[in-house]
């Protein structure tokens, strides 16, 4: 009897246990603006060489970063247990569920080092909602156009194209601040006015910062990624159980998830230097009134499924899993409440 019972329970568990929603692999690689201080002997005011001494000066580069994490997104309604109501519009669900990521920065290397008078003193971990939009089509699946109907006419095979959408905003981390001296030994300061924006983006990047310098109105930046794959059919097997009155023999269910995509990064980041400057001006003019507080960011992205992830259970097994993979614990956590609507 308690192997009877052992066997009832067991596909009882296995209902339980299918995800709802699809675990992937994130990376965006891009070129964003570069803050670069360096401590140099000059004349800044031009009175003569008795003037000059020692003075922190800041400029701007290009650098490569990347961006690295997992996105949750639901699965298909005519799925078991499924969610998600149209597959052009992953916001859209039964269940309200919006769909999020995790995301770190590889750049996001200052954090690590510690000194009296931080406030950012680990690496940034984002819970961010996304926005995204999918869709599926392949060259032999066509419709004849004839009969006015876009049902297929052949049969939709195992694997087939897509196209997909993704976007995200990236929130203000609250006293996001970094002791000078991580970037110049010498400026090293615990007074607050010294102190260096360091948001997710890195040195100068915090929208919402700016506010400190009541200088420039700065909205919330954000990531636009597009782009092309494949998609395929995910078969999941459910268990069955043995009774003597009554059985269950055990289902099999099919599901369309998008597989890999790759593609174009764009997005929009503020930055504001300290005491009020910023070294990045209006094309048509180059000074103090022409100050430019926000770059773009330009690069390319991937999306991959992952299997294991997706396996660890429901929404909440596969978040704890994420959270332990990133370091959620001990990080400086970022949330953000919505996703941008473009």
């Amino acid at each position: 009897m308690k192997k009877l019972l052992a066997t009832m329970l067991m596909g009882v568990v296995a209902v339980a246990a299918i995800a709802q929603t699809a675990v992937y692999d994130y990376k965006a690689t891009f070129k964003r603006i570069d803050p670069i201080y360096k401590l140099r002997t000059i004349d800044p005011d031009g009175s003569g060489p008795l003037s000059k001494a020692q003075y922190v000066t800041e400029s701007y580069g290009i650098k490569s970063d990347t961006i690295t994490g997992y996105v949750v997104l639901p699965i298909c309604q005519e799925c078991k247990d499924g969610i998600l109501e149209s597959s052009t519009d992953f916001t859209v669900t039964d269940t309200d569920f919006t769909p999020f990521a995790y995301l770190t920065r590889k750049g996001d290397t200052l954090t690590k080092k510690n000194m009296d008078g931080d406030t950012v003193t680990a690496k940034y971990v984002a819970k961010v909602p996304v926005e995204a939009k999918a869709a599926i089509f392949k060259s032999t699946v066509y419709t004849v156009t004839m009969t006015g109907s876009s049902d297929p006419a052949v049969a939709v095979p195992k694997t087939m194209s897509a196209w997909m959408t993704l976007d995200y905003a990236i929130p203000t981390a609250s006293g996001a601040f970094l002791n000078p001296g991580h970037v110049i030994a010498k400026a090293a300061s615990s007074d607050a006015a010294n102190l260096l924006i360091y948001g997710f983006l890195g040195l100068d990047n915090n929208y919402g910062n700016a506010d400190v310098y009541d200088v420039y109105d700065v909205s919330e930046g954000y990531v636009v990624n597009k782009g092309f794959g494949t998609a395929k059919v995910v078969t999941t097997t459910t268990k069955g159980s043995i009774g003597v009155c009554s059985a269950d023999p055990g289902s099999t269910s099919s599901c369309n998830v998008i597989t890999s995509i790759s593609g174009s990064t764009a997005g929009e980041f503020g930055y504001q230097g300290p005491c009020g400057t910023t070294p990045m001006w209006d094309l048509c003019e180059v000074s103090n009134d022409g100050v430019v507080n926000y770059a773009p960011i330009a690069g390319t992205w991937t999306l991959k499924y992952n299997k294991s992830m997706t396996s660890k259970g429901d929404t909440a097994a596969q978040e704890d899993a994420i959270k332990a993979k990133l370091g959620w614990a001990s990080a400086t956590q970022l949330e953000a409440s919505s996703a941008p609507t473009r």
